[in-house]
């Protein structure tokens, strides 16, 4: 999202829409100053961007701790018979869900 209004911001600038709408406007209007719309479109896409950059390193860190943890959950379970269902990540940790036979096997030391 960010790359688009900032593809837009460039566009505009490139075609002289500043121009365009300033020649358009009334005696009565106030003239838009061309920096401060820039430093406000700049500060917006910080606002969103900043946010999503956050959240999205949240949801790769979060994505690469249940690979590593189904690769070593599921190595551990196979050897006993047993398969993993699920592994889900929690606020307090990390959730595995197996199948297999009644007698559960032993976690690892």
């Amino acid at each position: 999202m960010s790359a688009i209004l900032a593809t837009g911001l460039v566009v505009m600038a490139i075609y002289g829409v500043n121009r365009w709408a300033s020649s358009a406007l009334l005696p009565t209007h106030r003239q838009v100053h061309r920096g401060r719309a820039t430093l406000v479109i700049v500060a917006a896409l910080a606002v969103v961007t900043v946010p999503l950059a956050i959240s999205s390193a949240r949801v790769n860190a979060t994505s690469s701790t249940e690979s590593t943890v189904t690769t070593v959950a599921t190595a551990w379970a196979s050897g006993q018979g047993w398969e993993i269902a699920s592994v889900t990540t929690k606020p307090d940790g990390v959730v595995i869900r197996a199948t297999g036979p009644l007698q559960s096997p032993r976690p690892p030391a």
